[in-house]
């Protein structure tokens, strides 16, 4: 095999994975290791602590008693590292416990305080090894054990573990250097190159683990969430799609119920027209034929509500926004309501202030507001009553705002009707006057309507028996506010450009 191929299977050999979590886990997995390794500093500094209480009692009561230390100069030095790492254990533990208050801010300042903790610790085994140890035996067991128990146990980057590893091995090799005429007499810098290497390799993967195992938690903790977010709009969906099959069942049932009786109405005028046709006088026929006009006209009526309530909800309806006469649009609806008024000798009054109120909104939805408005305020009032229709233009909370207001002298609405009458398919405690029908939606449409317009619309009544006020409010936009792309008119953008 050529030596540029081995070199790239032990390279891809070596590539456990990549050494840094992915940039938007980086910060979050770095203070997660900061955490377990402070955490680890602390039980190992407390170990070290009592363990070297123990020594040092043993260097003073039993060595220096037996005279071991005049014997053996390496005796005193080693109660001397004994000392350096419990003053040492206490400093980590201190450091640790203070890093563990703010993990989040100052992982910075802790992952200093893991790597100086394990380069301590390697630098005081290789000088216990490589000096105090070859005055005894000549061995290199401490280090041996610090060095796989750093890789072991503290989490570091794999160049921050090569970089500490590197340092210490070349500590050990000064220290051996100047105490030893011969230092790899022994093997002990083989030895401890071929253990440091090793040591390299199982501290990566002990942070490869560490990282693995961090970004599997976030993994299943995103699909968890992920899963969470789709059962919760499934959830959504499906209490839509029951809300909308409660509606649709009821919408058959007010359409089935309404159109009945009508229906039941015409077959039954028009059977009596055919069949005696030749003995109805002519008054009759037409009383007849009038009837089943009317009718017609009432499921009409029911239908194209139906319908404006399917078309605003499913967003069918674009506003067309021109310039126009307010009070000449009030005044025309009035007038299409005079004769029903006159039914019921129920008398229009309309009053504008200014005179003349030019708005900027959709001229046939401003229609349908105002005729289901005013065909409440009829239907509802008893007999020889007044309805009072107003327009004002006033400047409120500084801006310029038009206000249309149907006042009736009829049944009022209670406190509880308020608080439904403009959901769908409500039916309230009022009742029409003369007869007339009712499907719940007129209410609903106009608010739907006028909120489509930027405005807003709501009722006041002192009480039942009071009579009722339903008022439409509007902001009026500036006299040269109009977007061109909403002119459709060619004559309105011309008296526009001449203004």
């Amino acid at each position: 095999m050529k030596p540029f191929l081995i070199f790239t299977n032990l390279k891809n050999a070596m590539k456990i994975e990549p050494e840094s979590p992915p940039e938007e886990y980086r910060q979050a997995f770095n203070q997660h290791i900061q955490a377990a390794n402070l955490n680890r500093i602390r039980l190992f500094s407390l170990v070290l602590f009592f363990l070297d209480l123990l020594l040092i009692v043993r260097d003073i009561v039993v060595t220096k008693a037996a005279g071991e230390w005049e014997k053996n100069i390496g005796n005193q030095y080693l109660f001397f590292f004994h000392v350096a790492l419990l003053i040492t254990s206490v400093t980590f533990f201190t450091f640790a416990k203070l890093g563990l208050r703010d993990t989040a801010k100052y992982h910075s300042r802790n992952r200093i305080i893991s790597f100086a903790f394990a380069c301590t610790i390697l630098v005081w085994s290789a000088g216990l090894a490589g000096w105090i140890d070859q005055l005894f035996h000549g061995q290199i067991t401490e280090y041996v054990i610090a060095m796989f128990g750093i890789a072991a146990s503290i989490y570091l980057r794999p160049y921050t573990s090569m970089i500490l590893f590197a340092g210490v091995q070349i500590t050990f090799f000064v220290i051996l250097s100047n105490v030893l005429p011969n230092p790899n007499s022994s093997g002990h810098i083989t030895n401890s190159l071929i253990l440091c290497v090793l040591s390299w390799f199982l501290s990566r993967i002990t942070y490869i683990t560490q990282l693995r195992e961090y970004m599997n938690r976030q993994t299943i903790a995103r699909q968890k969430t992920d899963i969470e977010k789709v059962n919760q709009e499934l959830n959504e969906r499906n209490k839509y799609l029951a809300e909308l099959n409660a509606e649709k069942n009821e919408f058959m049932g007010i359409a089935a119920h309404d159109l009945k009786n009508p229906l039941t109405s015409i077959m039954l005028s028009s059977e009596i027209t055919r069949k005696y046709w030749n003995r109805l006088s002519e008054k009759e026929i037409i009383n007849n034929i009038t009837s089943i006009y009317n009718t017609a006209q009432r499921m009409k009526a029911i239908i194209i509500n139906l319908l404006d309530t399917h078309a605003i909800e499913s967003g069918a309806i674009r506003l067309n926004n021109k310039q126009f006469s307010l009070t000449e649009i009030v005044s025309s609806e009035i007038e299409s309501y005079k004769d029903r008024a006159t039914v019921k000798n129920i008398q229009l009054h309309i009053e504008s202030s200014p005179a003349d109120i030019q708005i900027i909104a959709d001229e046939e939805i401003l229609h349908e507001i105002l005729d289901n408005l005013i065909s409440n305020a009829v239907k509802y009032s008893p007999h020889g009553k007044n309805v009072y229709i107003s327009c004002t233009q006033t400047l409120f909370e500084e801006k310029d705002t038009i206000r249309i207001s149907i006042k009736d002298e009829g049944q009022g609405v209670s406190e509880e009707d308020r608080k439904k009458m403009f959901g769908k398919f409500q039916r309230l405690s009022a009742k029409p006057t003369g007869g007339e029908h009712s499907t719940g939606l007129g209410l609903s449409i106009v608010k739907k309507l006028v909120e489509m317009m930027g405005g807003s619309v709501w009722c006041e009544s002192e009480g039942i028996g009071m009579g009722a006020t339903f008022i439409v409010q509007l902001t009026a936009p500036e006299k040269h506010s109009m977007s061109i792309k909403n002119i459709t008119d060619l004559e309105t953008l011309v008296e526009v450009m001449k203004e």
